[in-house]
């Protein structure tokens, strides 16, 4: 037996029996460090890195340009420069839903579009439009709860006016509206033609946060109310 095999197995039996040696190994240099990284997962998380932040979709249909991330206002910066912007890694559409929002800038709405190009490229446009239009605007139901049919007047005004009628509604009946879905504010007036109430006048809003408006006519009284939705704002944690 050579000497270099003699060595060999002497270290091994003092391994096995437990004596120190600079030629053993511990349990902890046997088993992989918990701060290794093997090629796939490095490969991974060089992907998500180059991909950027992953943006949570705003749920609102106005969504005002300062409020959006600094990585996503220099999309629309380019497009507005030079009429459109191209990337296989865009970000506008993880934070907006360019087929439900409007961006505003300025008090300029623009309707945004997001298209897929050559390449694998996305190319974001936007369009200026006049007003920010919702999808699902809310309506006005004027319901009559007196003992008597009424004959009611309703009006609804913004820069023109929208709505000016006045029928007759029957006990426990009710007629319902849709003056308008361009976002904004108007009067809205009602009274009875019937009695001598004063006639109530309203401001009825069309906006992200504004439900459906009620008009209840009473013996005593004419009531209006329209209801708000608790949003919580959007925030794009990238």
């Amino acid at each position: 037996m050579t000497d270099g095999r003699r060595r060999v197995l002497r270290l091994a039996g003092a391994c096995l029996i437990g004596i120190p040696s600079a030629g053993c190994l511990s349990p902890a240099d046997s088993e992989p460090s918990g701060n290794s990284e093997s090629p796939e997962n490095s490969e991974a998380s060089e992907k998500s890195e180059a991909s950027g932040p992953d943006y949570d979709q705003c749920h609102l249909i106005k969504i005002e340009y300062s409020q959006l991330p600094d990585d996503v206002q220099a999309e629309i910066n380019t497009v507005l420069e030079d009429g459109e912007y191209r990337s296989e890694s865009l970000l506008f559409d993880d934070a907006v839903d360019p087929s439900y929002s409007y961006i505003v800038l300025y008090d300029t709405p623009y309707d945004p579009r997001v298209e897929d190009g050559d390449g694998g490229t996305q190319i974001l446009t936007l369009t200026e439009v006049e007003s920010v239009r919702a999808p699902n605007p809310p309506a006005i139901t004027v319901r009559n709860t007196a003992d008597r049919e009424h004959e009611v007047r309703i009006e609804v005004v913004g820069e023109e006016t929208l709505i000016d009628e006045t029928v007759t509604i029957e006990s426990d009946d009710f007629r319902k509206y849709h003056p308008t879905d361009e976002f904004g504010s108007y009067e809205l007036t009602v009274e009875t033609l019937t009695d001598e109430k004063e006639p109530r006048r309203y401001d009825f809003v069309v906006d992200d946060f504004r439900k459906e408006a009620d008009v209840t006519i009473t013996d005593d009284d004419i009531h209006v109310s329209q209801g708000v939705v608790d949003y919580a704002p959007c925030e794009w944690d990238g």
